[in-house]
């Protein structure tokens, strides 16, 4: 829940108002009994947090506000820590 209320709080900064999701967005995700996890899926699991902070760096970079750069900053060193953990 952290990167999405980084998300929210950077989506109200660039509106100038108070970002809202819409009700369905608010639902979450349906959860059930988690998939076998091998150690190749856990090597792609990685892989992917370590992309996605990739990701969040260029976009921060590219970012002129700097408070919203903080944010997506914030979420990319997250997922860095996930690839860790």
């Amino acid at each position: 829940m952290g990167h999405a209320d980084r998300m929210r709080q950077a989506l109200t900064i660039k509106l100038g108002s108070p970002y809202e999701p819409s009700a369905n967005m608010d639902d979450g995700y349906p959860l059930g009994p988690p998939p076998p996890v091998d150690a190749a899926l856990l090597a792609a699991i990685a892989r992917g947090e370590r992309a996605g902070d990739a990701d969040y760096q260029r976009w921060a970079g590219a970012e002129p506000d700097p408070e919203v750069a903080h944010l997506l900053r914030l979420n990319g060193r997250e997922d860095s820590e996930h690839a860790a953990g």
